[in-house]
């Protein structure tokens, strides 16, 4: 249905995966 809010948000999710990754490592894993 909405393929491209589902790779904005897979997009997103990922570059604040790279961001929070320090920032939370608890939850990087």
């Amino acid at each position: 249905m909405h393929e491209h809010l589902l790779q904005g948000f897979a997009r997103v999710r990922d570059y604040l995966t790279r961001i929070g990754a320090p920032l939370r490592p608890a939850e990087a894993g």
